[in-house]
């Protein structure tokens, strides 16, 4: 796409430069400056740029698969079954962020088996200073984080961090693996009481063990917000259950191990009075799932709307833009006070809906209510690459607003600045003060 040729673009653009920026969502599976294997598995491990490729046809899967990336792996064979791939992917949004990314970060400016050779002898520096480094010159001031298991939660119960993660991060406590009681889902209660060492054998046992670990997590001051992704498994339609049927199932899972899908959905709609309770507010999947062939159907915002009206105290941050549902979304922000609209993730997915997408929230939902970044990753060079990625895609849709005359200049650097800061700021309760755009 080509930019705007106007003049507030290049001023927004060069304004957003200077903003600060409150990342909403990454994961980090692995700690903040974790060196991946090699070099390449930035573009083919843990990066949504892995789904373009296998999805080039029913034989990219296996070619990816072939010749796993790890430490004593001949590069040359996995890229001969790479590059295939990547010439037909190569124009996705995907990996123009993650080029993007490795351009900002290392000098990389096209992926060619030479390049990502020169890249592989930098990886020594990919340390704790250099990490920091890109906070630093992206203006990075937090990341909210999902670091997506029991087993960490645990361990900032215990030992009050997580010495992996950088002291910029909050963590979005995980709800799922609480109430997902699907799949391997069906073992958390067993882990949970593993975990705290003790038996859990009723569902008021469960319930209490969930609330004496987040109670404890939020003692320690890393926890900012709730998390949960059950759309990936579920319509995210939460019905309220008679505690009786939910007792029944928790013990028959007690009793077998197992639950199928009926009486598993019977545990999964109960934590919304827990947000309530310690006022947090709620981190939701909406829209386009990572990996391949997920049912989409189900993950549609307007799902939510009986939870949001059940919970009207409860704040739900609805994440990745609902995309490809831009309608509802806007629906749920523009009707609802306690709903929030958070674009991680969606500038790295289609950058001209996100465009679209913010041209009309400001024509129909007041400016508070917009985050607008997320890396929604585990590199720091992907979330470098998506960034810039939304700096130029928030630029381009308030600069059409400016041409427009919708917006004045300064109407737009002030949206801005509470896209990318304040609004995240307050919505997450994060103590920055906010950034006044007259003097970024």
């Amino acid at each position: 796409m080509h930019k705007p040729n106007s003049t507030a673009f290049d001023d927004l653009r060069a304004f957003l430069d200077k903003v600060p920026v409150i990342d909403t969502h990454e994961h980090y599976f692995f700690g903040m400056s974790a060196k991946p294997p090699q070099a390449l598995s930035l573009l083919t491990s843990f990066s949504y740029t892995a789904d373009d490729l296998c999805s080039v046809g029913k034989e990219a899967s296996g070619l990816m698969t072939q010749i796993p990336l790890t430490d004593e792996t001949q590069f040359g064979a996995f890229y001969d079954n790479f590059d295939p791939l990547y010439q037909k992917t190569r124009h996705t949004a995907y990996f123009g962020g993650a080029l993007r990314g490795l351009t900002e970060c290392w000098g990389i400016t096209d992926i060619t088996k030479e390049s990502m050779q020169a890249l592989e002898a930098q990886m020594p520096e990919r340390d704790d200073a250099f990490f920091q480094s890109m906070l630093d010159k992206y203006i990075i001031k937090r990341f909210i984080v999902d670091s997506g298991n029991l087993e960490k939660m645990h361990r900032i119960v215990r030992e009050g961090t997580l010495t992996e993660y950088a002291s910029c991060t909050r963590q979005a406590f995980p709800l799922a693996i609480f109430h997902n009681f699907f799949y391997d889902g069906n073992k958390n209660p067993l882990y949970a009481a593993e975990l705290l060492g003790r038996r859990l054998p009723t569902l008021d046992d469960y319930f209490s063990a969930f609330e004496e670990m987040l109670s404890a997590a939020l003692k320690t001051g890393l926890i900012c917000c709730l998390k949960d992704q059950s759309a990936y498994w579920r319509k995210i339609q939460y019905d309220t259950v008679p505690k009786a049927e939910a007792e029944t199932a928790y013990l028959r899972l007690m009793d077998t191990g197992h639950l199928d899908f009926d009486e598993a959905i019977l545990l999964s709609n109960w934590f919304m009075p827990v947000a309530e309770k310690y006022n947090l507010p709620v981190q939701l999947h909406t829209g386009h799932l990572a990996g391949l062939r997920g049912d989409i159907s189900g993950a549609n915002a307007v799902h939510l709307t009986s939870l949001i009206n059940d919970f009207p105290n409860v704040h739900f941050d609805l994440f990745h833009g609902n995309w490809p549902y831009m309608g509802e979304y806007l629906f749920l922000a523009k009707n609802y006070p306690n709903v929030s609209l958070d674009l991680c993730w969606l500038h790295s997915i289609d950058c001209e809906y996100s465009i679209k997408l913010m041209r009309r929230a400001v024509m129909t939902v007041p400016h508070s209510k917009l985050s607008v970044f997320g890396g929604d990753c585990s590199r720091i060079e992907l979330t470098v690459g998506f960034l810039c990625q939304a700096r130029d895609n928030v630029a381009w849709a308030l600069s059409d607003l400016v041409e427009s005359q919708w917006l004045t200049l300064d109407d737009a650097k002030e949206i801005a600045c509470d896209w990318f800061f304040n609004n995240p700021n307050r919505i997450f309760k994060l103590g920055f003060v906010p950034c006044d755009w007259k003097e970024v």
